[in-house]
């Protein structure tokens, strides 16, 4: 009897599938946003120059389908890439056929993205899961026939389920690597990655001099934040307040590291938490 009061659970319409629709529209703006910022460099990254070498495939494996930049016969085809990437997005930014647009957009910023190894970060990995799991949830529309509707919404519900818990295992992991680093413990961690130029600014600099007891402070914020958000997300009265610290944490990291991209993933990537089905009911309340 539980087995089947778990099923009907699972096979039950998703409360709050806008939160994934919205995450999908902002990952869709953001590949268009990336393109237009790559845009300059397109020639230095993928061209017949190009800075990066392509990877060894070793012959035609599953591995090749997300290389496909990577093989002499193909790899000069680059813009098709973009222009099935740029493409997909906006007509999914149009809101049609929303699963079938991801699936493309996703092809082709995998592969783009492996073209150009070297230079991709955590937040673009982070794009590529997140957009893998949504082309497998839908736009909430009910189907006609009754029993495609119900695998269509445990797919929603497992897949919804996914992007949460692969946003608990970036901060799980990130908490725990902290936890055994005496820099982080000690509180000079982050004063010590914003001494370096590359990753920090002239009056940032100054001020971990003058102020060190400050950043010691955000240090220990940071990864109080971080060990605690696996398990507070879940609290619906601090929800809010933990996302919108969340939203400020990676604001700062955007501009006083220059993490600008990752910083925007990791924002976008919180949708996922948000009830907009709560925050209706309570305005038309």
């Amino acid at each position: 009897m539980k087995l089947v009061n778990k099923i009907e659970t699972l096979t039950r319409p998703v409360a709050n599938i806008k939160s994934a629709n919205v995450l999908r529209k902002l990952l869709f703006g953001y590949v268009i946003f990336s393109f237009l910022q790559l845009l300059p460099v397109l020639e230095n990254l993928y061209g017949d120059q190009s800075l990066i070498a392509t990877q060894n495939l070793n012959g035609f494996t599953l591995t090749t389908l997300v290389n496909l930049l990577s093989v002499d016969a193909i790899k000069n085809y680059y813009p098709l890439f973009f222009i099935v990437q740029l493409l997909f997005a906006f007509i999914g930014l149009l809101g049609f056929f929303p699963r079938i647009c991801t699936l493309f957009v996703f092809f082709a910023t995998v592969n783009l993205q492996n073209r150009i190894y070297s230079t991709i970060s955590g937040g673009d990995v982070l794009l590529c899961l997140l957009l893998f799991y949504l082309i497998f949830i839908s736009d909430g529309k009910e189907l006609k026939n009754k029993s495609l509707n119900e695998i269509q919404n445990a797919a929603n519900r497992i897949f919804i389920a996914l992007c949460k818990i692969q946003l608990i295992i970036i901060y799980s992991v990130s908490a725990i690597y902290k936890l055994q680093s005496p820099e982080w413990l000690n509180g000079s961690a982050i004063q010590q990655i914003l001494l370096i130029d590359e990753y920090t600014l002239p009056i940032l600099k100054h001020a971990v001099c003058s102020v060190p007891f400050l950043f010691k402070t955000i240090t220990w914020a940071v990864l109080f934040y971080q060990v605690l958000f696996p398990f507070l997300v879940f609290v619906k009265r601090v929800k809010n307040y933990l996302l919108l610290t969340g939203i400020i944490f990676h604001l700062s990291i955007a501009f006083a590291m220059g993490l600008f991209n990752f910083s925007l993933i990791l924002i976008f990537s919180y949708v996922i938490f948000y009830n907009f089905k709560r925050h209706n009911l309570e305005e038309a309340t």
